[in-house]
């Protein structure tokens, strides 16, 4: 139940969906590339062209749903929730007897608010449209959660239909057939569904998912993937989308495969060096990275790689982070106070240790992870049980342990940046 609860979330997000291509108009087509290059935009981090190019779509088909949904998760990335219910509150208003109108309003009140408050939008978009595939999904969940075993089918059975291109609209059929006892029946459809979408993996990952889900037998579930895996992997590494959901799935509970999933993430970086998503690869696989000097090595990759992006914060937070794990101490104290000296012009007042005031796009500063990364390995090599860091991003107030008395800040603060002698 966990598992479609969290998938009626990501619905309501708004998702990729593959190519439909099948009787399409010129418009239709125009509208489903434009939609799908907004989607990349958006994975990229680049929410500015995802928005103006849904907004340019929906202004010539006003209820295309996926392009709605790019600019539902701009708003929501953007923390304008009140402009979101009150747009979609209004488009509503102005199509009372238009299905997808009902359902978008729905959709936002979903991820803005509460089921109770979404769901009479669902229920009318589905009055409006009975075969509305969007409404029927998210409403094929609601009633499997309260008990309607028959309609939560009825309705997983028609999103299915009508929606044949999208991962998540066949994961949620798919769950809902395995939790009512059809697991053969739900392996069958998402075979069919993989065979549908040759140019949409997902399918195969979310068939992965459900193999080993449920049986006794998980390792031999696993090593008979592992032949599919092998014999597919090329699919996934035709975008860094697709790459970075087989990444994520290979060090999942399905896979439980941490090595393949680093050599996934590092093959993602090489094929696609240019894209947003090259350098948090690397950063991920040295994350699934057990060897020290590997991690290591993948840290000054991305530093080399990549001198002046902000990620640079997150890599040399983990270093020192790994370091005072390994109990390098020395090791650790050297990384930290070699950034004490390097200048940043993010660097807030000092007597904040860190915590930016200017524009860097992390919120901390360089110098600010120098200071508290050394007080955090200076106190692990006294045999602190508790080390006064803040998990290093002093600027972020993410506080694990705060140090327990000012002076101790101070004596981090003073630490001598020639490296001549440790602070007292």
């Amino acid at each position: 139940m966990l598992r479609v609860v969290a998938l009626v979330f990501a619905l309501s997000a708004g998702h990729p969906t593959g190519p439909s291509l099948a009787a399409a108009t010129p418009l239709q087509f125009e509208a489903l590339v434009a939609v799908q290059e907004a989607q990349s935009l958006l994975a990229a981090g680049n929410s500015a062209a995802a928005l103006e190019l849904a907004e340019h779509v929906v202004a010539r088909a006003p209820f295309n749903v996926e392009a709605h949904h790019v600019i539902q998760r701009v708003y929501r990335l953007r923390g304008n929730s009140a402009g979101l219910i009150s747009r979609y509150r209004g488009l509503a208003a102005r199509y009372p007897g238009t299905a997808a109108a009902q359902y978008l309003l729905g959709n936002v009140l979903l991820s803005v608010e509460s089921f109770r408050t979404a769901r009479p939008y669902f229920d009318r978009a589905l009055e409006l449209d009975p075969r509305f595939g969007w409404a029927a999904s998210i409403n094929a969940i609601l009633n499997q959660y309260d008990g309607n075993v028959s309609e939560a089918l009825r309705l997983g059975r028609i999103s299915a239909e009508e929606i044949t291109n999208d991962v998540l609209t066949a994961a949620v059929y798919a769950d809902l057939l395995r939790m009512n006892g059809l697991r053969e029946e739900a392996i069958r459809f998402l075979q069919t569904a993989a065979a549908l979408n040759p140019s949409e993996p997902g399918f195969l990952v979310e068939l992965w998912k459900l193999w080993t889900r449920g049986v006794d037998d998980v390792e031999g579930a696993r090593a008979q993937f592992a032949a599919q895996f092998a014999a597919n992997r090329g699919r996934f590494l035709d975008t860094p989308e697709h790459a970075a959901m087989l990444a994520r799935f290979l060090a999942g509970a399905a896979m439980a495969d941490r090595d393949a999933s680093r050599e996934t993430w590092l093959a993602l970086a090489d094929r696609f060096p240019d894209t947003a998503r090259a350098k948090d690869a690397l950063l991920r696989a040295a994350s699934m990275t057990t060897d020290l000097d590997d991690k290591i090595d993948l840290y000054n990759r991305i530093l080399d790689e990549y001198p002046d992006s902000p990620i640079r914060y997150a890599v040399y937070e983990r270093l020192i982070r790994d370091l005072i794990r390994r109990e390098e101490y020395d090791r650790a104290k050297r990384t930290a106070r070699g950034l004490t000296t390097e200048p940043d012009p993010g660097r807030g007042d000092a007597d904040h240790l860190g915590r930016n005031e200017g524009p860097t796009a992390w919120g901390y500063t360089l110098e600010g992870i120098g200071y508290a990364g050394w007080f955090a390995a200076a106190q692990a090599e006294a045999g602190a049980k508790n080390v006064g860091w803040y998990n290093i991003r002093l600027g972020e107030r993410r506080r694990r342990e705060q140090p327990s008395t000012p002076q101790a800040l101070v004596a981090a603060r003073a630490l001598d940046s020639s490296g001549s002698q440790d602070p007292k």
